[in-house]
């Protein structure tokens, strides 16, 4: 029987996604749960960020500040978004909207 290309394909991706699952999910649950309580419980102005540091702890590399954006939203706010840095990967801490008079 002929099989697709892409099915052969997305099996093995799914095997090695499963055996990722195998190897991490137990404390990726559990750090991600310890963070996520001790957001809840010491109510931070900004969650993200307070999250965003608690999960750097766990990093082996860490966190790193990568950069601010900004850019129009309309005539009275403007977008911004902080960026950060993780194991060479690029990630967007948090994002909000400004009134344009702060600016």
């Amino acid at each position: 029987e002929f099989e697709p290309p892409d099915s052969a394909a997305r099996r093995r991706r799914q095997k090695e996604l499963a055996s990722y699952l195998e190897a991490h999910q137990e404390r990726l649950e559990k750090v991600a749960q310890r963070c996520v309580n001790q957001v809840l419980l010491s109510r931070p102005v900004d969650p993200y960020e307070a999250l965003l540091h608690l999960l750097s702890e766990y990093t082996q590399e860490g966190i790193c500040f990568r950069q601010v954006r900004f850019w129009p939203r309309g005539p009275s706010s403007i977008a911004m978004e902080v960026v950060a840095e993780a194991r060479s990967s690029v990630l967007s801490a948090h994002r909000g909207e400004l009134p344009a008079e702060l600016v």
